[in-house]
């Protein structure tokens, strides 16, 4: 099982990324977002908040967000 994380999406408001987060702990996706992600990452400052899956869930991941009424941001 890969532990490399991709981030499917990068929120601007809190609300926004507790959905998200509802939405795919619901279908037992696990995520890390924000200062997890970018810890995890090796990121340093970060803006926005970022959610980010295993690779092998990127596909289920969105597809469980296509299928509900949230719209993700076009990623750059």
């Amino acid at each position: 099982m890969s532990e490399r994380l991709v981030t499917i999406c990068t929120l601007t408001t809190q609300s926004e990324a507790d959905l998200v987060e509802s939405l795919l702990r619901a279908a037992e996706i696990d995520i890390v977002h924000d200062h997890e992600y970018a810890t995890t990452a090796g990121l340093g400052n970060t803006s926005g908040i970022h959610i980010a899956v295993r690779e092998e869930d990127v596909e289920r991941a969105r597809e469980v967000l296509d299928a509900s009424d949230f719209s993700l941001p076009e990623e750059d």
